[in-house]
């Protein structure tokens, strides 16, 4: 795909504060960082320059993601072989410019901070402050094949704070494997759709992200005819035939309708006959 840095780094800086991965994203963002975005850019006509990768990442200039979540998604996939190498290129770069967000947050956590080549300390027991998420207790729902949202709802948080702490992203309800002999050639995970999208409708791709034409990979693959959407259905076990009837009618095709009508009567009859 044929883009230029102004159209990856707006790929990139959506996916970046979503945390929605892909092996595009990856080569994107260091395409990015070859260019030397990450430190100046010029963009019709005003000029940005950024101290550090840190505040290229979190300045709203910049990617304006969270760092700690990219940090943690970005090294995840560098361990899965569906990202490299170039997720493992970035945990390089992100080495190499002094970006680890997760070390500083534990010396935040020991009360250390250097400021001015100075180091202070200070105190963490502030007022209100929210209990911390127990990661063992995420990933071993995790393992249990919950989503994220079923995650929050057991532990009692929101569904964002789940996506920050996992190790693994998982958008669309599916848990990426770590096996390294099995990759994600078929199913519903965004990274999956992403690639069918950019492989059968490269176009596409720069109209996926927060605030344009597909808010996913998966809206865009619905439009591009790669997923065809599932009808869900949910019955009581002691409601009526006629409530059942109208939720079937409202979900169903005319020919759908008729072809089941014919089955259930078929059906039907043959066990009176038994």
């Amino acid at each position: 795909m044929d883009k230029s840095i102004p159209e990856k780094f707006s790929v990139v800086k959506s996916r970046a504060q979503s945390i929605k991965l892909s092996r595009v994203w990856f080569e994107w963002f260091l395409d990015l960082i070859n260019a030397g975005w990450h430190k100046q850019y010029t963009f019709l006509g005003e000029t940005y320059t950024f101290s550090s990768l840190s505040e290229f990442v979190e300045h709203k200039d910049g990617l304006e993601a969270d760092p700690i979540a990219m940090y943690l998604a970005v090294e995840a996939c560098s361990k899965n072989s569906e990202f490299n190498p170039f997720a493992s290129q970035l945990m390089k770069v992100f080495h190499e410019e002094g970006f680890d967000p997760v070390v500083n947050l534990e010396n935040l956590k020991k009360g250390r901070k250097i400021k001015d080549g100075k180091e202070e300390t200070y105190s963490l027991d502030k007022p209100g402050r929210k209990p911390k998420i127990d990661r063992a207790k995420v990933k071993e729902l995790r393992d249990k094949g919950m989503t994220q949202q079923e995650i929050a709802d057991e532990i009692g948080c929101h569904q964002g704070s789940i996506a920050k702490v996992s190790t693994i992203p998982n958008y669309d309800n599916i848990i990426i494997r770590n096996n390294p002999q099995k990759t994600s050639s078929q199913g519903t995970s965004q990274d999956y759709l992403l690639r069918r999208v950019a492989d059968k409708f490269p176009e596409l791709i720069p109209e996926i992200g927060k605030g344009k034409r597909f808010k996913s990979a998966r809206a865009a693959a619905i439009a591009a005819g790669i997923v065809k959407p599932k009808i869900s259905l949910q019955v009581s076990p002691d409601e009526s035939g006629s409530s059942i009837a109208s939720k079937l009618y409202q979900k169903l095709t005319k020919d759908q309708l008729i072809e089941l009508t014919a089955q259930l009567t078929s059906l039907v009859l043959e066990n009176d006959n038994d």
